[in-house]
């Protein structure tokens, strides 16, 4: 038995998915297909806090002339750092050295929905599991994806 993925809730070997103590064998599942779900409460604190982050990052670029400078070389430096931080924001190009920036990135790589993996298990539609970490969606969804192309394989060499 080969495992291809493994966690605390979702166990993925090459003859079974175990969710949360629950085994589906691979030759019970017909179908397996993904879906966006509905935002659950972390995902819009997930949400609110970026747009915080986004402002706090934007008031500490764009400030920190007028702290340093005074007079119109504030106002061409102010210029400037929007022309650089406005792609800054919208991820172009990161600029490393403000602390509000790790926590702004991990934010993208957690994702801002709900995913839902669904199989179709004996005859009726089943939701799998339900995550809202976009990264770990998608190691389980591709880890089922190469479970069930090995089962697959597996048969038609059988038969």
């Amino acid at each position: 038995m080969r495992t291809y993925y493994r966690d605390d809730l979702v166990w993925v070997t090459s003859t079974a998915i175990n969710v949360g103590g629950r085994v589906y064998p691979l030759a019970e599942l017909s179908y397996v297909w993904y879906r966006r779900g509905r935002p659950s409460i972390a995902v819009w604190v997930r949400r609110l806090v970026r747009v915080i982050l986004l402002i706090a990052t934007a008031v500490v670029v764009l400030r920190l002339p007028s702290l340093l400078l005074g007079g119109v070389v504030q106002y061409v430096l102010l210029i400037l750092l929007v022309i650089v931080a406005g792609p800054l924001f919208f991820g172009v190009f990161p600029v490393w050295g403000l602390p509000l920036l790790p926590a702004l990135d991990r934010s993208y790589l957690r994702g801002m929905g709900v995913h839902e993996i669904w199989t179709r298990w004996r005859g009726q539609e089943l939701l799998l599991v339900r995550v809202d970490d976009v990264t770990r969606f998608g190691k389980i969804y591709r880890a089922i994806e190469r479970a069930i192309e090995q089962a697959d394989e597996q048969r038609r060499r059988f038969l």
